[in-house]
């Protein structure tokens, strides 16, 4: 089988590469749940298929891309780093669903937006194809060259081909963290309640009173509210305990 990066329909051979980067890519999708394990993967096998210099995967949150996943030493942005809807061409990508392949010169596009934290006007060429789930762009993949390069049509097609393949995968992992999310926030704001109850028992004060207890002692402390709250209800379960077995 011929190297990943050296697809091509031109042989009958590059058929089965092609298949082996999509079966790679349902390995990937279907071996973990965990979002920032999957889009550090799918960016490698990316900068892999196509060699780039660089690549990195936004997600889009509301009216923003937000950087996933880098394949070079963009890490410490990565989670921090986002790119309104149609901000430079990533944002136009995320607005329009269609690909830009600039083969050189790409810092001389009119779309072109630089963002400090990554130097991409420092690269020759620049690719961004976005990801679909269903009709909906749900993220970016930008793939950058040093020196020119031209996006050939058969691997700017298996790129397509994975954007739509992962795009529902990565729209369901997304849904379980979302999920994970507010069944963390329930789950705090059940402590608080309880905590707030077992304040303003203990004080005899009202549970608005018993909450502003909570906010003054997250300041003087430096704990959370999330921290005092389940200290407080842990303590309130204890004296319910001691007063059942007495």
């Amino acid at each position: 089988m011929p190297p990943i990066n050296r697809v091509s329909r031109a042989h009958p051979a590059g058929w089965y590469a092609e298949l082996d980067v999509l079966y790679q890519v349902t390995e990937i999708i279907g071996s973990h749940h965990d979002l920032d394990f999957i889009f550090q993967r799918l960016t490698a096998l990316i900068g892999e298929i196509t060699e780039s210099d660089a690549c990195l995967l936004f997600v889009r949150m509301g009216d923003h891309l937000v950087l996933r996943a880098s394949q070079r030493e963009y890490h410490s942005i990565v989670g921090r780093l986002n790119v309104a809807v149609g901000q430079g061409i990533t944002g136009w990508v995320a607005r329009h669903g269609e690909p830009v392949v600039l083969s050189n010169r790409a810092s001389h596009d009119p779309r072109f937006h630089h963002v400090s934290e990554v130097p991409d006007h420092q690269f020759e060429a620049f690719t961004a194809l976005p990801f679909f789930f269903r009709s909906t762009v749900i993220g970016v993949v930008n793939i950058y060259h040093e020196r020119r390069w031209h996006c050939p049509e058969h691997i700017l097609h298996l790129l397509m081909v994975i954007g739509r393949q992962v795009g529902a995968a990565i729209e369901h992992a997304r849904q379980l963290e979302e999920r994970k999310t507010l069944q963390s926030v329930i789950a705090t704001r059940k402590q608080v309640d309880r905590a707030t109850k077992f304040l303003s028992h203990t004080l005899k004060m009202t549970t608005e009173q018993a909450y502003g207890v909570l906010l003054l002692q997250s300041r003087k402390t430096g704990r959370t509210i999330k921290e005092l709250a389940r200290a407080y209800a842990l303590a309130g379960r204890q004296q319910t305990s001691v007063l059942d077995r007495s």
